[in-house]
C-alpha cells in the first residue's frame, strides 16, 4: 500500500474544487473550538482569524474572484469574528457577541440586496434571527442575572401549548 500525496492551491479551488477548501476549513475551525476549550486564551486569536477569514472572502467577491457563496460567508465570519473579537479586548464575555455579529452582517447583506430591488431575502429572515438570539446572549453577557433565552424557551413553550390546548377545547378528563 503506497502513500499517495495530494497538493492544492488557489488556483484549483478556482478551478472546481471548493470542497477541498471547505473541507480545510471545517477542519481548522473544529480544530480551533476543541482547542479554545483548553486554551482560553486562543479564543482572541480566533475571533481575529474569523474576522480575517471573513475579510479576505469579501475581497475575493470585491475582485470578482468569488460568488455569492463567498459573500454569504464572509460576512458571516466577518461579522462573527469581529464582535467576538472587539468584546475579547473589551474584556467582555463573548457569549452571544459573535452570533449578533453574524446576524448583523447578514442584515447588512440583505440591505444591499433590497436596495439593488432583490427582495427580502434568507439574509433578512437568518440574519434578524441571528441578530435576536446574539443580541439577547450579549445582553446576559453584560448584565448580571439576565435570563438566557433558553431559560425562557421551556416556559414559553409551556404557554404556548396551554394556549392552544385552551383554544381547541380540551378540557382535562375527556
Amino acid at each position: 500500500m503506497g502513500a499517495r500525496a495530494v497538493g492544492w492551491s488557489l488556483g484549483q479551488a478556482e478551478a472546481g474544487r471548493m470542497g477541498l477548501w471547505i473541507g480545510v476549513g471545517l477542519l481548522a475551525i473544529g480544530v480551533y473550538l476543541v482547542l479554545e476549550q483548553f486554551v482560553p486564551a486562543v479564543r482572541i486569536i480566533g475571533s481575529l482569524g474569523f474576522a480575517l477569514a471573513g475579510g479576505v472572502l469579501l475581497a475575493w467577491v470585491a475582485t470578482g474572484r468569488a460568488g455569492a457563496w463567498a459573500l454569504n460567508i464572509g460576512a458571516i465570519l466577518a461579522g462573527y469574528g469581529a464582535l467576538r473579537f472587539v468584546a475579547e479586548i473589551v474584556g467582555l464575555q463573548t457569549g452571544g457577541w459573535g452570533t449578533l455579529g453574524a446576524g448583523l452582517g447578514l442584515l447588512a447583506l440583505a440591505g444591499l440586496r433590497m436596495r439593488r430591488g432583490g427582495g427580502f431575502g434568507w439574509q433578512a429572515w437568518a440574519g434578524g434571527f441571528f441578530v435576536v438570539w446574539g443580541g439577547w446572549g450579549a445582553l446576559g453577557s453584560v448584565i448580571p442575572g439576565f435570563p438566557s433565552l433558553g431559560d425562557l424557551l421551556v416556559p414559553g413553550l409551556v404557554v404556548v401549548i396551554g394556549i392552544a390546548v385552551l383554544r381547541r377545547g380540551i378540557a382535562p378528563g375527556r
